[in-house]
C-alpha cells in the first residue's frame, strides 16, 4: 500500500498552521511588557515583529542591550575620576583610566556590531530619516579613520583583557628605570597598583611617556581623550536608536505617550 504523499502534506500544513496559531495567541505565562511609571514616551507592538521576522528582532534587540550599555557610560561622566577641582591623586587617575577603558571596551564592542550588521542597520536608520552627517561620522568609525579610532584601537587590547604581549613590551620600558613605585595607598586609604597605573596611562597616551601619568597635564589630556570618545559614543547611540526606530515604524508600532 503506497502512502498518500497529498494527504500527508495536507496534515503536515495543517500542524503547521496549528502551531502559527497558537504562538500567536497571549499567553499567561509569556513575558508581557508595560511602559514603567514616570516614563513619558514609548512605542509597543504585539508579537508580529518576532514572529515575522525573528532574525531581525534578535538583532534589534542586540543593539537595544549596546545601545543601553553606551548611554550608560556617557551618563556616568561625572563619576569620580579627574574630572572636578583638587589635586590629582594616585586613587583618582586610577579611577578615570578605569572608568575611561570601560567606556572605550563598551564602544570597541557596540562598532564590532555594527560593523557586522552596517548595511541592514543603515538601511533600518535611512528609514527612519537619520542624519546624513551623522551617519557619515559613523561610516568613519566603522572604517577606523574617525579621529578617535587609533585612541580606540590603543585601549582595545587592554580593555578587560590586559593582553600579555602589549604589558611585556610595556614592562621593557621601564628596565632601566632608577625607581618603580609598585603600590601605592592614596589619601582615601586605598591600595592602588602604581605600576599598573603608569603603564597602562603611558600606552594609551604616548605624548605623556616623558612624565608621570598622576599629574596636572596628564589629567587634562585624559579629560580632553575621554570628551572625544563620548562624543563619538553619542554618535554610534544615535544610529542605534534610528535603526530601532525604523524597525518600529517598519512594524507599524504605536508610539504613546503620558
Amino acid at each position: 500500500m503506497q502512502p498518500d504523499l497529498a494527504r500527508g502534506k495536507d496534515v503536515m500544513d495543517s500542524r503547521d498552521e496549528r502551531q502559527v496559531t497558537a504562538q500567536r495567541k497571549p499567553s499567561p505565562s509569556a513575558p508581557s511588557l508595560e511602559a514603567m511609571d514616570g516614563s513619558v514616551e514609548w512605542y509597543e507592538t504585539g508579537p508580529e515583529p518576532i514572529l515575522q521576522d525573528e532574525a531581525l528582532s534578535t538583532l534589534v534587540v542586540r543593539v537595544g542591550m549596546a545601545s543601553n550599555s553606551l548611554t550608560s557610560q556617557v551618563h556616568q561622566r561625572g563619576a569620580p575620576g579627574v574630572a572636578g577641582d583638587g589635586p590629582v591623586t594616585v586613587e583618582r587617575m586610577r579611577d578615570s583610566l578605569a572608568a575611561f577603558l570601560t567606556a572605550t571596551s563598551a564602544m570597541n564592542e557596540a562598532l564590532r556590531l555594527a560593523r557586522e550588521e552596517v548595511i541592514t542597520l543603515r538601511w533600518l536608520a535611512e528609514s527612519a530619516g537619520a542624519n546624513k552627517h551623522v551617519l557619515e561620522e559613523l561610516e568613519q568609525l566603522c572604517a577606523g579613520t574617525h579621529p578617535v579610532s587609533a585612541l580606540l584601537t590603543r585601549s582595545h587590547k587592554l580593555g578587560l583583557h590586559w593582553d600579555p604581549e602589549v604589558v611585556r613590551s610595556l614592562v621593557r620600558e621601564y628596565r632601566r628605570s632608577e625607581r618603580l613605585v609598585w603600590l601605592e595607598t592614596g589619601p582615601r586609604g586605598a591600595l592602588v597598583m602604581r605600576m599598573s597605573v603608569e603603564m597602562l596611562g603611558h600606552s594609551l597616551f604616548p605624548e605623556l611617556r616623558t612624565g608621570e601619568i598622576a599629574d596636572d597635564a596628564a589629567a587634562a589630556v585624559i579629560r580632553d581623550a575621554t570628551t572625544r570618545v563620548h562624543d563619538a559614543t553619542n554618535v554610534l547611540v544615535y544610529f542605534f536608536a534610528a535603526a530601532t526606530l525604523g524597525f518600529m515604524e517598519t512594524h507599524g508600532a504605536q508610539r504613546k505617550e503620558r
